[in-house]
């Protein structure tokens, strides 16, 4: 089977206008990009995890070779620092904020700035 894993990334911008100084316009910009990636081993796996301010190791179950993170910060007020080698982190993850990604290394270290965070990370192992 080919294609097992379809990627989806997109932004979109929405900005009022003010056009000759009386009208309001909602001017929509963006873009998206979708990919299809063949899986030789096709599992994925996902869970949720708490994140304290100390670094901490996500807990990778059946991961042998991970293709793509998919990482949420679930937290209404603090973001959280993702890395995938320790003390290296190259995403900072605002409140809500998702993100995809496909790593460099099996590992995901991950720390929250002021207080502990939920965190959701799914993984397709490729």
């Amino acid at each position: 089977m080919a294609n097992e894993l379809t990627v989806t990334a997109g932004l979109v911008y929405n900005k009022p206008v003010s056009l000759l100084g009386a009208v309001n316009l909602a001017v929509a910009t963006g873009s998206s990009i979708t990919r299809q990636i063949d899986i030789a081993t096709g599992r994925e796996a996902g869970a949720s995890q708490e994140i304290g301010t100390a670094e901490e190791q996500f807990a990778l179950v059946d991961v042998s070779s991970a293709r793509y993170f998919l990482i949420q910060n679930l937290d209404p007020t603090n973001f959280v620092q993702v890395g995938t080698a320790p003390g290296e982190y190259s995403i900072k993850l605002m409140p809500g904020d998702p993100c995809v990604f496909p790593p460099n290394a099996n590992a995901l270290y991950l720390k929250a700035d002021t207080a502990a965070c939920l965190v959701s990370v799914t993984v397709v192992n490729g």
